[in-house]
């Protein structure tokens, strides 16, 4: 099992969401931008899953998520969006984009570990 790359520009969500994933046993990095993401996995050849929140300064979810898909090296991965915008046409493009997943916050934690671990 490989490292799940967390991605929110919200620090105590994100804290919050990499403890619990901790004690889920997985291994997990954090950036709190879409282009500190982006250098991470540049970086690191261990990153198997992305989880993602859509509304972020710098560069939006859907930008990471094209980003992501547009480079060959990282095509493949997975990609779970988390956010706050719930829409069917959020929704809509944010699969379009490529990503596996979707759920809207906030959540239920024990919910959220099973989709990771559907994923990886």
């Amino acid at each position: 099992m490989g490292t799940i790359l967390l991605v929110d520009n919200h620090a105590g969500f994100r804290h919050s969401v990499l403890r619990y994933l901790t004690l889920g046993g997985f291994s997990v990095v954090d950036a709190e931008s879409g282009p500190e993401a982006l250098a991470i996995l540049g970086s690191r050849s261990d990153v198997s899953l992305l989880v993602t929140d859509l509304n972020m300064p710098e560069m939006n979810g859907l930008e990471l998520i094209a980003r992501v898909k547009a480079d060959p090296r990282w095509k493949a991965l997975p990609i779970l969006v988390l956010s706050v915008t719930g829409s069917p046409e959020i929704q809509a493009a944010v699969l379009e984009q490529g990503a596996v997943g979707f759920m809207q916050k906030p959540f239920s934690l024990p919910e959220f570990l099973e989709r990771v671990q559907a994923f990886l």
